[in-house]
């Protein structure tokens, strides 16, 4: 039923039971659907005016209608107390303790998520504002030498640009999307935050050809989303040069181990989504060597076996 739906790969244990409950919310939606669909249509043909050229104005008698409503609001209420609320409960009344889970900071920026990760001892490196105070005092400057600074704390300076300014190139972006029916989307307002590459629209044209012909456009694209599409092996090769890829996906394709050696040269690349394939245990221990690699999802493939 997720397939039917389109929804996204698992990427949780939980995952599964939600994407259960939508289903079925889906099926029950297009027997109402169909249901007062039809019934309308009885009502256009039932009661039109040819046929009834005198109003009724004692009205419909029987309570089937009412009875009709009852079963609709006791299947609503089976699917919210006895599917939504006990998965919602399940996931916030069994939290698990600080030790047994990966705790991490968040701060939140424009355009951006700041993860602050504890360590190998699972104790947060020191975080105190006064720290912070101690190196602008010292006159901090994108020039002042780190440990000139006596105490002062580690500052990370901004991420380098995801790639280059993608707006010189708008005519031949808007023109390779109406040839090969994909989609170019801006990852954030920032020109330099890179291109979503998607294909959910017409998978079936994205085929190795059509990645071929993205040539042109590869410093730009920084995320492509593949699932489901015609490419082979054929496009992995052409998808080694996208340099600036970071997260690619290619669910439900029909790329092969021997073909995933070819993403080795993109040293860029964080997050792989192989769900449905082919991919062995193998072709992912080769894929692990990539420092910049942090996740690989391996549902429904030999590799998760």
């Amino acid at each position: 039923m997720s397939n039917w739906l389109g929804l996204p790969a698992l990427a949780s244990a939980h995952g599964g039971q939600i994407d259960s409950m939508i289903g079925w919310v889906h099926v029950f939606m297009l027997i109402l659907f169909v249901g007062w669909g039809g019934f309308f249509a009885y009502c256009l043909v039932r009661f039109r005016r040819s046929r009834n050229p005198v109003a009724n104005y004692t009205g419909v008698k029987s309570h089937t209608s009412s009875y009709l409503e009852v079963g609709v609001a006791v299947v609503e209420a089976i699917l919210l107390f006895g599917f939504a609320i006990p998965l919602w409960a399940a996931r916030v009344d069994a939290i698990p303790p600080e030790s047994q889970a990966l705790v991490v900071q968040i701060t939140g920026e424009q355009f951006a998520w700041n993860a602050h990760y504890a360590g190998p001892d699972g104790v947060f490196g020191r975080t105190d504002i006064k720290l912070l105070d101690l190196w602008i005092a010292a006159g901090a400057s994108a020039t002042l030498p780190r440990d000139a600074i006596a105490g002062a704390p580690p500052i990370a300076g901004p991420e380098p640009p995801s790639a280059p300014d993608y707006r010189p190139q708008l005519q031949q972006i808007a023109s390779l999307e109406a040839a090969l029916g994909i989609q170019l989307v801006p990852r954030s307002q920032v020109p330099t935050d890179g291109l979503i590459l998607r294909t959910a629209s017409f998978p079936a044209r994205a085929n190795d050809a059509a990645i071929a012909r993205l040539a042109p456009l590869r410093p730009f694209i920084v995320d492509a989303e593949l699932a489901r599409s015609a490419i082979t092996d054929a496009a992995l090769n052409s998808l080694a040069s996208f340099a600036n890829l970071r997260r690619l996906d290619l669910s439900y394709t029909a790329v092969t181990p021997d073909g995933l050696r070819a993403l080795a040269p993109l040293k860029r690349l964080e997050t792989l989504n192989l769900t449905g394939t082919a991919a062995n245990a193998a072709a992912v221990a080769g894929l692990r060597s990539n420092p910049a690699l942090k996740h690989v999802y391996v549902f429904q493939t030999p590799a998760a076996d």
